[in-house]
């Protein structure tokens, strides 16, 4: 899956995985060229408008190359217009889905595209059931500018991922409109169509329905550059995005998100050596390869570590890793093995 937005992607991946599917992430059109080149995929998803190379310059890369051709090569694309998917289709691209996803157009345009095949079962280990917080739904309250129940079902009723979604979207997007406002003012209409079209998509994954309308209409408005409408449309999407800013900020500050840990002793308890060893070893080699198989590998090696000994750095270690900041996340484990004794060697 190539994708830069690290909220679409764990959208995505949420989707994939729940059908156990094996997912490795690129985060732009050159890195996606690279992994291709350097493993067997039986698809690529491919998103379109991304830094350093975009979707259509990579599938001409990878299409260079005969044994390509038959590769399956699907663009994710936010975009609604006839031309767009015609380009898709011109740069040799097999098929398309659109974003914000839908799991069952997701899954069907897989399916034409990945043959059935007899397989070696993927073995790995999982991680044991952590029953549900007993606390009532956090979403069953009104949530202007949120439809928490599409939200919801997009992500198969995970409500601590949803949670964690919106709180990282009202982080990066608090100043979206701003943003916006400003490139429009120095008639940048390039960057302006760029930062709309990426809050259009991560809005649509997150179900901000009337956020996404907006940004609809405005990133028509900007392409076809046309200016008439362009102040009265970004007036409504600023207050599009202020009602969901709010809606995040009301469930921060009437949820606590639990930290499931059983009353932690300063004193570094006694642990399974042998079994933390092998688990921080196969973390470092999913971290290497930007696998998102990380988190549930990451579970396992938490259930190890106990001691509040290792709380700030594990913390940091699970923030990286849900953020897909895989160079970060190296860090952090280096500093967990240099605690526990083990020799972890540097990238």
């Amino acid at each position: 899956m190539v994708e830069d937005n690290p909220i679409n992607q764990q959208v995505a991946i949420e989707i994939l995985e729940s059908a156990e599917v094996i997912v490795e992430v690129a985060v732009n059109g050159r890195l996606a060229v690279e992994a291709v080149a350097k493993s067997e995929f039986e698809a690529v998803l491919m998103d379109i408008q991304m830094p350093e190379m975009d979707g259509f310059e990579a599938t001409q890369l990878i299409r260079q190359d005969k044994k390509y051709d038959e590769l399956p090569i699907i663009a994710m694309t936010a975009h609604a217009m006839k031309g767009d998917s015609d380009k898709c289709f011109e740069v040799g691209m097999d098929d398309y889905v659109t974003k914000p996803i839908n799991a069952e157009q997701f899954f069907s345009t897989l399916a034409k595209w990945i043959k059935p095949v007899k397989r070696v079962p993927f073995v790995h280990p999982r991680p044991q059931e952590i029953p549900p917080d007993p606390m009532e739904s956090i979403f069953q309250t009104n949530l202007p500018g949120l439809d928490s129940e599409k939200g919801l079902k997009r992500l198969g009723g995970n409500e601590k991922l949803y949670t964690k979604l919106l709180c990282e979207f009202a982080t990066d997007f608090a100043g979206a409109a701003e943003k916006i406002e400003a490139a429009l003012q120095q008639d940048d209409l390039s960057l302006a169509n760029q930062l709309v079209h990426t809050l259009k998509g991560v809005s649509g994954n997150i179900s901000a329905v009337e956020l996404y309308q907006a940004a609809v209409e405005l990133e028509k408005e900007v392409k076809q550059k046309h200016t008439d409408r362009l102040d009265s449309l970004l007036t409504d999407l600023r207050n599009a995005l202020n009602r969901v800013l709010h809606s995040v900020q009301s469930l921060e500050q009437n949820v606590t998100v639990p930290v499931r840990e059983e009353a932690l002793s300063e004193k570094s308890e006694e642990m399974d050596f042998s079994a933390v060893t092998s688990l921080i070893n196969e973390l470092a080699e999913l971290i290497r390869k930007n696998n998102p198989l990380t988190e549930k590998c990451l579970v396992l090696l938490k259930g190890h570590l106990s001691s509040s000994l290792f709380r700030e750095d594990l913390e940091q270690l699970e923030d990286h890793i849900l953020r897909f900041d895989f160079r970060k996340a190296r860090k952090s484990l280096l500093r967990i093995a240099e605690t526990v004794g083990i020799s972890l060697s540097e990238p």
